[in-house]
């Protein structure tokens, strides 16, 4: 599993346990808020890993994720998606600075 103690509902703060398998709040229907153990964290996640991971989506994050692992996630790449600045299209509309 990944590094994190559990849920925590946004609306009643019920909390679940790490082990738990929902997407919502099973007291109110709420959605939940991971729990990361931040200092545990740390230990794999940082600076020099995230540059050394040449990983282009979310899975660079696994070490933190609420998910065991990689076949967790849809075969859709998620995440690191690039902005694109266009400024012609910003002068045409009369913006200062746009980015697609």
């Amino acid at each position: 599993m990944g590094r994190y103690t559990g849920f925590e509902c946004l609306n009643c703060e019920k909390k679940q346990a790490a082990s738990f398998s929902g997407y919502l709040c099973p007291h109110c229907g709420g959605n939940l808020n991971v729990l990361y153990d931040y200092a545990q964290a740390a230990e794999t996640l940082n600076r020099e890993s995230l540059a050394a991971n040449s990983e282009c989506s979310v899975l660079r994050y696994l070490p933190v994720l609420p998910a065991a692992k990689a076949e967790s996630f849809p075969p859709v790449r998620v995440g690191m998606t690039p902005l694109y600045d266009v400024p012609r299209t910003a002068r045409k509309f009369g913006l200062g600075s746009l980015y697609i």
